[in-house]
């Protein structure tokens, strides 16, 4: 009767579980048929091993079953059950379970995972975008500074959503995916946020020193794709994704390698556009950034995103005035960050905004800073998308 020896030792193994330390174990099948004649095959019930076979002879075969590396890289622990089979119809030959312990490793190769389950016990999340009011971009005069916006009401819009993570060495970070839910995604819009370390307090209790938090997800998904950017995409561009990466305090930046390391951006937004069967999304790659995010953006699409086919570049109210690079670019000021008016950009001071629907509730709430934080990231990319 075939069975499983442990190597080194010769322990019989078959029909036990054994614990390892570490990412290996070798193990030798003595017998190679099973009761009807068939060549047995040694497999497992987990997408997590590897399992190769090594020197062998008429009698026994040994084999090598390992973690993969990308798993290795992201857990701690994998259990499996091993099994030598001639008829996958059938009971197995021989078998055991195995469970392997052992300390993350480093990624040496780019990981990028679905953790949507693992985080939030669901596979994907079934949302409407906020419903409100944008510019009505038929009535916009670009560069007039007597322009006063005129408002439409926009509905809100089915859209999916899934959160994976991307791990390159030893720096992790979220990235949430926003698909359209009646509609097939040929393009995507990529989010580079403001820097969460100027409100340290806030992002600090929602354990943004973990990348993947349960709490800073649900807040980026809530506020910033549900509320703000992704439901200006969805107010203007019903065929459009949105990738937005997740910042957290670890090393390597709040961003990590999405923007500092050559073309892993790239990478990070191809694997999970595949991931989630809308590959035809790259053809038309987006940046949109706010505020202090104008660094990160500009790393994004100089470095980070290296091999993507850039679209438009949209620029809203950056510190310092800075300029987004990009060869399309719609770029809005509202003399918060920097003064204006400022060549390459559309100046938009308070008189413009007389007729927003929510001036007076945002003044009240807001004070000076309703430009900067209010108008210009809730309405500005929406308008870029439609002129």
């Amino acid at each position: 009767m075939p069975s499983f020896t442990r190597v080194p030792g010769n322990q019989v193994i078959s029909n036990t579980t054994i614990v390892v330390n570490g990412t290996s174990v070798r193990v030798l099948l003595n017998g190679l048929k099973d009761s009807a004649g068939n060549d047995l095959v040694v497999t497992n019930d987990s997408n997590d091993l590897s399992i190769f076979p090594e020197d062998g002879s008429a009698e026994a075969k040994l084999y090598l079953i390992s973690v993969r590396q990308n798993v290795a890289a992201t857990q701690s622990v994998v259990s499996a059950t091993i099994m030598a089979t001639g008829d996958l119809s059938r009971p197995p030959a021989a078998s055991f379970k195995v469970e392997f312990r052992f300390k993350v490793e480093s990624a040496r190769d780019l990981v990028v995972r679905d953790v949507t389950k693992q985080i939030f016990g669901v596979e994907q999340f079934n949302y409407i975008t906020l419903a409100g009011p944008q510019v009505n971009i038929a009535t916009f005069r670009h560069g007039d500074p007597n322009n006063v916006f005129d408002f439409v009401d926009t509905p809100g819009r089915l859209v999916h959503m899934r959160a994976f993570a991307a791990k390159f060495g030893d720096v992790e970070r979220a990235c949430w995916l926003m698909l359209p839910g009646n509609a097939r995604a040929t393009s995507v819009m990529v989010v580079i946020s403001h820097g969460f370390g100027q409100n340290h307090a806030y992002y600090s209790n929602l354990g943004y020193s973990n990348p993947l938090s349960k709490a800073l997800l649900e807040d980026v998904r809530n506020r910033f794709i549900l509320c703000r950017w992704g439901q200006q995409v969805m107010a203007a561009k019903s065929n459009m994704a949105l990738i937005m990466p997740v910042r957290a305090r670890t090393g390597g930046g709040e961003l990590g390698p999405f923007v500092t390391q050559h073309g892993i951006g790239a990478k990070i937004v191809a694997e999970i556009l595949v991931n989630a069967d809308a590959a035809g999304a790259l053809d038309d790659v987006n940046v949109v950034t706010f505020s202090s995010g104008i660094f990160d953006a500009n790393a994004f699409i100089g470095i980070g995103g290296k091999g993507l086919k850039f679209g438009l570049a949209v620029n809203q109210d950056p510190a310092l005035g800075a300029q987004i690079l990009g060869q399309k670019r719609r770029q809005y000021l509202s003399g918060w960050t920097a003064s204006g008016p400022r060549a390459g950009f559309e100046f938009l001071p308070k008189s413009r905004w007389q007729n927003d629907p929510k001036l007076a509730q945002m003044t009240r709430d807001l004070g000076a800073e309703y430009l900067h934080t209010w108008a210009l990231p809730n309405y500005t990319l929406a308008m870029a998308l439609r002129s």
